[in-house]
């Protein structure tokens, strides 16, 4: 992932939203941006690229702080 790739990995992730049924989809470019880049990112992703400016598909990889072992969790979707 790239920051180039933003606009299309919101418009995967509003397609998985979408096709999941979910409501209030609250995601913008700029928040992608914000929580994926800098020095301690949110989140990361890796995306089947097609072509400049086109992507197939993503995974997209976060940590949850902790479970109920107090150990973090990577979850990958």
């Amino acid at each position: 992932m790239v920051e180039s790739d933003v606009p299309e990995l919101l418009r995967l992730m509003h397609a998985i939203v979408s096709f999941e049924r979910g409501q209030n989809f609250a995601l913008s470019e700029a928040e992608l941006l914000r929580r994926g880049f800098g020095e301690r990112p949110e989140f990361g992703a890796y995306v089947a690229d097609v072509g400049p400016g086109a992507l197939a598909g993503m995974a997209v990889h976060y940590e949850i702080p902790f479970m109920h072992t107090l150990q973090p969790l990577l979850m990958m979707k």
